[in-house]
């Protein structure tokens, strides 16, 4: 797992074919638990973003990601679907569901831990200054 809202997993592409992908979760946005999403509304350099700022968003982030883990075991089947390629070094962008059928990124949302996203810019509450 890289992040809430990205994950690595592996993909059957033909039987018995398995390739390591990272998805980026369609539609949802989480605060980013290593660097900082919020620097589109502090002029767009990350070393403009407050230090608290920085630090409530790790601090979600980190617990977004926990919560995934939570949900989302190594040895668990998701089903990728909605999948086309993301503007990221390859990364795929789509829906993964759950074992039982439930939808990550809603998921994240109905708990608190995401927000919706277009793919424009970012303006999430926990980059405001509150």
């Amino acid at each position: 797992m890289i992040d809430a809202d990205t994950l690595r997993v592996f993909v059957e592409v033909w039987p018995m074919d398995f390739k390591r992908v990272d998805v980026r979760l369609n539609g949802i946005d989480t605060p980013e638990k290593r660097s900082t999403g919020c620097s589109a509304l502090y002029g767009g350099k990350a070393a403009d973003v407050p230090a608290h700022i920085k630090q409530r968003e790790k601090q979600l982030g980190l617990k977004a990601t926990e919560f995934v883990k939570a949900h989302v075991k190594p040895q668990d089947t998701l089903q990728l679907t909605d999948v086309k390629l993301g503007k990221y070094a390859g990364r795929a962008v789509g829906r993964l569901a759950l074992s039982d059928g439930r939808d990550l990124a809603e998921l994240l949302i109905q708990h608190g831990h995401a927000v919706t996203y277009d793919g424009g810019t970012k303006a999430a509450p926990w980059c405001l200054d509150n």
